[in-house]
């Protein structure tokens, strides 16, 4: 007798297309809460980056008696072999805080007396500060920043800068509106807005001019120093603060530089966070009168003499990759998430210490 086929289960073509279908959905559904949730994950070790060194500024003032130097006074001699000491590009106030943040081999490694910058002007000298300067510290970089440029020219080691208020001076020797001072260190009692009320470190993503990104680049060059160098910018107009007429005049020539970056050629550099060891603003330092992540003005850093790069710079602008918003430690330890639409002038005085204002818990 002829033998009957048996049928066999098996997928036509059309139910293998309606599963792969599905599997695609649920990819495509499951992937935004992936990420979604890599990024709570980021941002919370972003906080707790940024809480460390709050509470590590804090230890360092109960132990000396004042928060950390902006730049720490080095006292060897520069290429001539002249004893000397310079007011810029020393040690930063996360590098005097290294102890503070279990960082004391990186601490016992650099030698405080030499200058740590790249050379310029100091013959050999920072040469002996390579291995701690150089050195990648887990704190120091915000994983959400996403762009970890660890060595070579492009070298960027630092996502966390002290605040130096709403000042744009960064070169005034007689104090900040802020926490950090070019050569001037407070104590918690100059704070006299209240420890909870003040920005004390914000974050920032690590400078990059190519390719030419919003929040990464610096502009510069605007040769207008004079109208926009201010140790506080604001001003009173009709009892309400605002941004004295030639700070915007330089905003506006910064703004002038960004649009025109493409066909520039005197905007190559930004170093935005280049070393976390060198106490420049810039590198390690910003101020606050540019609200995070703006997209009025969306470049990293302005800096408004005849000179590009972000270090001494007179706009420093704080930013993340984090939507919405950005971190910030107070001087109490705390750490708050500021929206990218905060108020101006909530900003402004959450980053002065001693302005006297009176700010709702609920205005951030």
């Amino acid at each position: 007798m002829p033998r009957s086929h048996s049928s066999r289960p098996g997928f036509t073509l059309i139910e293998l297309l309606v599963v792969i279908a599905i599997i695609a959905v649920l990819i495509a559904l499951l992937l935004p809460a992936v990420q979604a949730a890599r990024e709570a994950a980021r941002r919370s070790q972003c906080v707790n980056n940024l809480k460390q060194m709050g509470l590590a500024a804090n230890n360092y003032q109960s132990t000396y008696g004042t928060y950390p130097l902006r730049n720490a006074t080095n006292t060897l001699g520069n290429s001539s072999g002249a004893v000397a000491a310079i007011n810029w590009g020393n040690w930063s106030g996360q590098a005097m805080m290294l102890p503070f943040m279990e960082q004391t081999p990186i601490y016992n490694a650099a030698n405080f007396q030499v200058n740590p910058g790249t050379g310029s002007g100091w013959g050999v000298f920072y040469l002996m500060n390579t291995t701690a300067r150089e050195a990648k510290i887990a704190a120091f970089f915000c994983p959400s920043d996403g762009q970890m440029l660890t060595t070579g020219a492009g070298i960027r080691l630092n996502n966390y800068h002290g605040s130096m208020g709403t000042t744009t001076q960064p070169w005034h020797t007689g104090g900040v509106t802020g926490i950090f001072a070019h050569t001037l260190a407070y104590d918690v009692a100059a704070v006299t807005d209240g420890t909870s009320n003040t920005i004390m470190w914000g974050e920032a993503l690590l400078g990059n001019n190519n390719p030419r990104v919003s929040k990464r680049t610096s502009v510069g060059n605007t040769n207008n120093s004079s109208s926009v160098y201010f140790l506080d910018p604001l001003v009173s107009n009709g009892g309400a603060m605002v941004l004295n007429p030639s700070v915007v005049t330089g905003l506006g020539a910064c703004m002038g530089k960004w649009n025109n970056a493409a066909t520039t050629t005197t905007d190559t550099s930004s170093n935005r966070g280049q070393w976390w060891a060198v106490g420049s603003p810039g590198y390690t330092y910003f101020n606050t009168v540019i609200p995070p992540n703006s997209t009025k003005y969306p470049f990293s850093s302005c800096r408004v003499d005849t000179n590009s790069g972000s270090d001494y710079a007179g706009f420093l602008n704080a930013s993340s990759n984090h939507s919405g918003g950005a971190n910030f430690a107070f001087c109490d330890g705390s750490v708050h998430f500021l929206k990218d639409s905060i108020a101006d002038r909530t900003y402004w005085c959450l980053g002065t210490k001693a302005g006297g204002e009176v700010l709702s818990s609920d205005s951030y």
